[in-house]
């Protein structure tokens, strides 16, 4: 197993433990449950975006197309799968989608955190060349193997995504109005997302001049900000 499939799979655990320990009581189980498929989702989400992006080649190598444990993952199609199965867990569970979200919430920052580590280990989303003695300098792989001196850009990412989602359960009350939660966990992993992408020297497929990964962020960022209008509008009385 690789390193960057082991942090993953840690953070997924970390997340659905999060998802269980913050649920309602009796009902960590099913909530769990709903983690589970939403992960599912954003796995093959992730998976299809990385072959849309590398068509030619699985055009020519159809049999490869699910084989899972090759590698080949995009977190810029995880995002909108992830979002598509909780809009139809809350369908299914007939519950408010701002809570539905708010109760998955708490997958994010480990499965996020641990991917942009797993990202160091495994030589993608690599930050650009420094020259040689930069104290900013960290050596990592690219996705050749080579070992260069990088801005440590998933290092910084994570640190970030760990720092800021700390300061939102500080701040935040557990039983917070619904919606407060996810529309600020999704805000913060919106801005590193879209700022990593911009920075990152991995080659990345372009849209009108920018990485898919930052048009995903940057969806995602009007999504959270919509969901926070909604949120944090004040009551009426």
């Amino acid at each position: 197993m690789s390193t960057f499939a082991l942090l993953l799979g840690l953070g997924a655990s970390l997340g659905l433990w999060q998802v269980a320990r913050l649920s309602p009581p009796r009902q960590a189980g099913r909530w769990v449950d709903v983690g589970l498929v939403v992960l599912a989702g954003m796995l093959v989400g992730a998976r299809a975006a990385y072959v849309a992006t590398h068509w030619a080649y699985y055009m020519a190598h159809p049999g490869e197309w699910l084989r899972l444990g090759q590698g080949g993952y995009l977190a810029w199609g995880a995002l909108p799968a992830g979002l598509l199965l909780a809009a139809l867990a809350a369908l299914v569970l007939n519950q408010p989608l701002t809570r539905v979200l708010d109760q998955l919430s708490p997958l994010v920052a480990p499965l996020a955190v641990l991917g942009w580590l797993g990202c160091l280990a495994a030589g993608c989303a690599y930050g650009p060349l420094l020259p040689a003695g930069n104290l900013l300098g960290l050596l990592a792989p690219d996705e050749w193997g080579r070992q260069l001196p990088r801005f440590p850009l998933q290092l910084v990412a994570a640190l970030l995504l760990l720092g800021y989602n700390w300061a939102v359960a500080r701040v935040l009350p557990v039983r917070a109005r619904a919606g407060r939660r996810a529309a600020l966990t999704g805000a913060g992993l919106a801005a590193v997302q879209f700022s990593a992408a911009l920075v990152s020297a991995e080659p990345l497929p372009l849209w009108n001049g920018l990485p898919f990964a930052a048009w995903s962020a940057a969806a995602l960022a009007a999504f959270s900000l919509l969901l926070a209008g909604y949120a944090f509008w004040p009551e009426r009385k």
